[in-house]
């Protein structure tokens, strides 16, 4: 279907590229694009919307050290970390965020709207900050 809409818009693509970018706009990763998910990519495709840029591949000593942190702001050993938690790490670091933007950005992370942040989506607000922002 997402081919077929490539068509229509005008836009020819072969099937592995089509696949990729249904891969990357499938964010739930549900196997299916829904209604958010295809307005996000016709952002992106029409240029209004600047598509994200995946962060550069780790290798074993950077994700032993995103391991050795997380695992260092998950005081509870939990195997997540929670908003306190998070505010707490952002304290030891040294960075002074306002609750607002400690919520948000929490919010931002928890792709799963868990309540928690898993080792994943704290990789992923790593990258986040590693861009220079919070989004907020």
């Amino acid at each position: 279907e997402l081919a077929q809409a490539f068509r229509v818009a005008g836009m020819s693509f072969d099937a592995k590229t089509v696949g990729e970018v249904f891969d990357k706009a499938d964010t739930d990763q549900s196997g299916t694009i829904d209604f958010k998910e295809f307005l996000k990519l016709s952002d992106i495709l029409s240029g209004r919307v600047k598509a994200p840029v995946a962060p550069p591949p780790r290798d074993d000593a950077q994700t032993a050290a995103l391991r050795k942190a997380f695992q260092t702001y998950d005081k509870d050993s939990s195997g997540s970390i929670t908003k306190l938690e998070l505010a707490q790490a952002f304290r030891a670091a040294g960075i002074t965020f306002d609750a607002k933007v400690i919520s948000y950005t929490f919010d931002k992370a928890d792709k799963d709207a868990s309540g928690t942040i898993s080792f994943e989506e704290f990789v992923g607000l790593a990258d986040l900050l590693a861009k220079g922002g919070t989004g907020g």
